[in-house]
């Protein structure tokens, strides 16, 4: 049950700049960090809270309703299939 949490979820967050900015990363690990859709909601709450950000709020907003969409498209997905749901 926790292995998505642990190895997942939480590598997530903490290359998700939570607790830096994105600048003070490497450039490598700069580019991954743009891919994480972590990097993103944090960028939000920062800017909600300090008026301070790293990208574009409205590019920050529109990833992360983008990502929701993936997000439900795929679990409507699965449940229309019926993925590993027992009779």
């Amino acid at each position: 049950m926790s292995i998505i949490p642990s190895l997942v979820i939480t590598p997530m967050v903490f290359l998700g700049g939570s607790l830096y900015s994105l600048d003070m990363l490497p450039p490598f690990w700069q580019t991954i960090s743009y891919f994480n859709p972590v990097v993103y909601l944090i960028d939000s709450l920062r800017f909600s809270f300090y008026g301070v950000a790293d990208f574009n709020i409205w590019k920050s907003i529109s990833s992360m309703i983008v990502f929701l969409i993936i997000c439900i498209t795929a679990v409507s997905f699965i449940l229309k299939k019926g993925y590993n749901i027992k009779s």
